[in-house]
């Protein structure tokens, strides 16, 4: 795992554990909710959560308490069914801060027939996603937050090399 670099920097270095975790995941339920109430329109994607995960240098940090978190990055994936299609990016900067850092709500749409080619297993479907559209997010590690079954896995550690041997594996399948 690469080392940051010695730019100062107003990090926090404090352990990101499972306690933390399920703090995350509890803001971000409850951001998921909120988002619907703010956007009546999308109101039908609601009950089509397929996961949250931890994302970007928070996620690296819970691997590595060296790296230092700037902010959270957390990422809700959608099902989209194909009948409407979810926004490209819902953002939502949050004002609350957990541990004195920013956390910034991302969501975004991930198509039916991945889903479908997944098995329907919901961290297969979202890498999957995101191998597909080579999402930067693949830079860094991605650890789930929601719906249990993956609540603390580390699902993608960042690594290049990884995603070399898992493309030919997926081509078949999407």
């Amino acid at each position: 795992m690469k080392k940051r670099s010695n730019k100062k920097v107003n990090r926090l270095f404090s352990k990101l554990d499972k306690r933390q975790l399920r703090a995350l995941q509890r803001m971000s339920l409850e951001e998921h909710n909120d988002y619907f109430d703010r956007n009546d329109h999308l109101k039908d994607f609601k009950d089509k959560l397929v996961g949250i995960c931890l994302c970007q240098g928070a996620a690296t940090h819970y691997l590595n308490p060296e790296w230092g978190i700037n902010d959270f990055d957390i990422w809700h994936f959608y099902l989209e069914d194909g009948s409407k299609r979810f926004p490209y990016r819902g953002h939502k900067k949050d004002r609350k801060v957990y541990k004195e850092r920013h956390v910034d709500f991302l969501k975004t749409g991930i198509p039916l027939e991945i889903f479908q080619a997944m098995g329907r297993d919901k961290g297969s479907t979202i890498m999957a996603f995101l191998l597909k559209k080579k999402s930067v997010l693949l830079e860094q590690p991605i650890v789930g937050l929601y719906p249990e079954s993956l609540f603390g896995k580390v699902f993608w550690a960042g690594e290049r090399r990884t995603l070399k041997n898992l493309l030919p594996a997926l081509r078949g399948k999407l």
